[in-house]
């Protein structure tokens, strides 16, 4: 029943027509980049900064004597953090957004 509803409401995000608007007022961010930034990115995010954390201890033997742990750490952990963590939803997710514009002339 739980995974059921858990399907329906992702159906229900995802296909919602609306446009919600930053709070800025600016540009305008379509629910469905938000609904792909938070099922697929940031559940990749979380990911790579695991898999980053398990990299960078693995690097250590190898950075600590040259110095470049903090680089290091900065590129296997900070980045992906700050790609989970540090930006508005639906935000700097250039590759899906070219998938959900409309075709050019509609």
């Amino acid at each position: 029943m739980r995974l059921t509803s858990l399907l329906l409401s992702g159906l229900v995000l995802i296909s919602a027509p609306t446009v919600a608007r930053s709070q800025d007022g600016r540009d305008p961010v379509r629910t469905e980049l938000m609904a792909v930034d938070m099922f697929l990115a940031r559940t990749g995010g979380m990911a790579s900064t695991i898999v980053g954390t398990a990299f960078y201890v693995l690097s250590l033997p190898f950075t600590m004597p040259s110095g470049d742990s903090e680089r290091v750490a900065d590129r296997f952990i900070h980045e992906p953090l700050r790609f989970t963590f540090d930006r508005p939803l639906g935000r700097r997710l250039r590759v899906y957004e070219r998938y959900l514009e409309p075709p050019p002339g509609n």
